[in-house]
């Protein structure tokens, strides 16, 4: 299977967040070259001041609507997103609970499950915050 370069899909520290396969990128993280990246990256959590950590969480509020896709609209881009500024990798553990709290999921996304059902593969926070 070919993984696209261009556009960030096969580099796992890329500011593409939005990265699954029905966005369009095929799963590259067993690629030899997605797994040399992360082995070379850094081992240091970005701050949310970072460009980088603030490109993830605008797209993650431009696609938080998928996240809880069949439960109606929830109104919770804007919050997901000033969340995730303000906490920066601490997101990870108030995801984690909003998730479960306001919607029944389990998700990890540490490991880039983002949604209970595991169709939906964003980047995993992990490749941001190794330390956390």
């Amino acid at each position: 299977a070919m993984c696209p370069i261009t556009c960030g899909c096969g580099d796992p520290i890329s500011d593409l967040f939005v990265s699954g396969i029905y966005e369009g990128c095929p799963m590259c993280n067993n690629t030899k070259t997605y797994q040399d990246v992360l082995s070379r990256a850094s081992c240091t959590d970005v701050t949310p001041e970072s460009p980088g950590w603030q490109r993830w969480a605008d797209q993650l509020a431009e696609h938080a609507d998928e996240v809880v896709q069949g439960l109606g609209p929830t109104n919770n881009a804007s919050m997901l997103r000033n969340r995730m500024l303000t906490l920066g990798c601490a997101f990870e553990g108030f995801y984690k609970t909003f998730m479960n709290k306001s919607h029944g999921m389990v998700v990890d996304p540490c490991i880039g499950n983002w949604q209970e059902a595991g169709w939906l593969h964003w980047r995993p926070l992990a490749t941001r915050c190794p330390e956390t």
